[in-house]
């Protein structure tokens, strides 16, 4: 369930495993969690070691979970459709260009807006907007959008982040308290905290969000289980399907996840054949529908569907690669397990 960067590990596989949960509510009940595999990867820790409830950065595994919400809007009838405009539900888009952005284009990063990068330029952007107080209403206004919606993938935090805008207007609630209410409540998770640009403010919903390894856990069995928890649905039927689905501008990247396939042996978060920094992948997965949250510092959640396997590693950046040692591979844990459970 829950990994420790670099070292030698100790591995605990546990088939048809228990393991207790609460709610993020003191008045939500206990629940059991029954997963078919579920893994524990762990190393003695020099500073605080992670746990299943400890609260983590997440970082870019906060953008699977805004596909989670919508596709949970859509389920409590709030939105109709990933085909619909933002501006449905942001009226400040209306008449402006990003008009043109569905909701489906902010998951799938096909919004057309400027690809995430880095400036120490406090006009630029990356600053000016998603660092003001009230980012989204400048996202709206400044951000560029170089591209037509829907014509070429360009992976950044800015479409992300708009997405807390639009369930706060299809839902009329705070996109945190939306998370808490119908999202991790439902799954019996523990909470954590979100980012805002200042207090009582707007989330960043594509960023930085803190939760534990076991709320993401949880998450990932929602979706092994096609959008069913303990036999209750809570996505709509075929959402997760499409949530795996990648696009012709990259087959890699669905609704706020990757793909396993098609194979690549070094995949960059970036637009395909875009510089940038490259996550190696030293062989394909042994599931070839297996597909993954991934985030910064090489986070990761993996699941498998034909071997319902879900494995899962948060923490602080791996150490470099020097003398000889090995570099992070995604492609390492996962085939490892599935190897071990195959030969059973």
């Amino acid at each position: 369930m829950v990994g420790h960067a670099g070292g030698a590990h100790a591995l605990h596989v546990g088939l048809h495993g228990r393991i207790g949960g609460r709610g993020n509510h003191a008045e939500t009940g206990a629940v059991t969690l029954d997963v078919n595999h579920w893994i524990c990867l762990r190393k003695k820790p020099r500073r605080s070691p992670t746990t299943a409830t400890l609260l983590r950065i997440i970082r870019s595994l906060s953008k699977p979970l805004t596909a989670i919400a919508v596709g949970r809007a859509i389920a409590l009838g709030k939105i109709r459709s990933l085909d619909q405009s933002i501006a449905d539900f942001i009226p400040s888009a209306k008449g402006t260009p990003k008009a043109k952005i569905t909701i489906r284009y902010l998951l799938d990063m096909r919004s057309g807006m400027l690809d995430q990068g880095f400036s120490t330029d406090p006009a630029h952007p990356y600053n000016s907007a998603l660092l003001d107080t009230d980012f989204g209403q400048r996202i709206i206004e400044s951000y560029p959008m170089p591209y037509e919606p829907g014509t070429r993938y360009s992976y950044a935090n800015a479409p992300s982040d708009l997405i807390a805008m639009v369930i706060e207007g299809a839902t009329g609630q705070r996109y945190g308290d939306f998370l808490s209410r119908e999202v991790l409540r439902p799954l019996g998770a523990q909470g954590g905290r979100i980012w805002v640009g200042k207090p009582g403010g707007l989330a960043h919903s594509g960023c930085c969000t803190y939760l534990p390894a076991e709320t993401y856990l949880r998450m990932a069995v929602l979706l092994l289980d096609e959008g069913k928890w303990q036999n209750k649905r809570l996505l709509p039927q075929g959402y997760v399907a499409d949530m795996r689905k990648g696009t012709a501008q990259n087959p890699n990247f669905g609704l706020g996840i990757w793909i396993g396939e098609p194979y690549h042996q070094r995949r960059g978060f970036g637009a395909p054949g875009t510089l940038g920094p490259q996550v190696l992948h030293s062989e394909p997965y042994l599931d070839p529908e297996l597909y993954l949250f991934d985030g910064n510092s090489n986070q990761i959640v993996a699941i498998s569907p034909k071997y319902r396997l879900i494995t899962l590693r948060v923490g602080p950046t791996p150490p470099a690669p020097k003398d000889g040692s090995a570099e992070w591979d995604n492609a390492f844990l996962p085939n490892t397990l599935i190897r071990g459970l195959t030969r059973r």
